[in-house]
């Protein structure tokens, strides 16, 4: 048996930007996801060691049996993949590390359902577009840029899918002009930067 480990699941900044824009019930339950797994009480690992040194494949359990995580080590290092359960067993959250550094494709997910996809270069910075997702479909769009919003972001009515907002950054700061829709495509308002 291991003491319960806690770990930061970190990376949900654009989820904490979309709750702020949006306050949607999803994002929350992805917050409280995320909290859940951190405070998931982990009784049993199995895994190897050499030289006390975690070395592959780790899975560590809860006090019924339920897969909590699995991780990937290469000297005591994260390096490789990551899962984390939620306590009903779905997948929450999948991810990749290289000595330590979080990098490539993490993937969120809410009751089984992808929920937001992001990309971290080889140094761990967040690098490209992301996306957030309710029930498969798209219901935010964004760039990254050395780990700023950076370039064109869309906003989308869950319902419709009909674009919401429309905005623009570049490498963190906020430009151009900002524009806000109803549902039927009108402009609502526009705000300049």
């Amino acid at each position: 048996m291991t003491k319960t480990t806690k770990y930061t699941l970190i990376s949900l900044g654009f989820v904490a930007l979309y709750l702020i824009l949006n306050s949607l019930p999803s994002t929350i339950q992805t917050l409280q996801t995320a909290k859940e797994m951190e405070d998931s009480e982990i009784v049993d690992s199995v895994g190897q060691s050499q030289l006390g040194l975690k070395q592959g494949t780790w899975k560590y359990f809860d006090r019924l049996g339920r897969t909590q995580k699995i991780q990937t080590f290469k000297n005591d290092t994260l390096h490789g993949e990551e899962k984390l359960f939620d306590k009903e067993g779905e997948l929450g959250l999948h991810r990749f590390y290289k000595m330590g550094t979080l990098f490539d494709t993490s993937k969120f997910f809410v009751g089984g359902s992808l929920n937001s996809v992001e990309y971290r270069d080889s140094n761990g910075v967040l690098q490209g577009e992301f996306r957030v997702l309710i029930e498969h479909r798209v219901i935010q769009i964004g760039n990254y840029k050395d780990g700023e919003f950076h370039g064109t972001f869309k906003t989308f009515y869950e319902e419709t899918g009909k674009i919401k907002e429309l905005y623009f950054y570049d490498e963190g700061d906020k430009i151009g002009t900002w524009l806000y829709f109803d549902e039927q495509g009108d402009t609502l308002r526009t705000e300049k930067y």
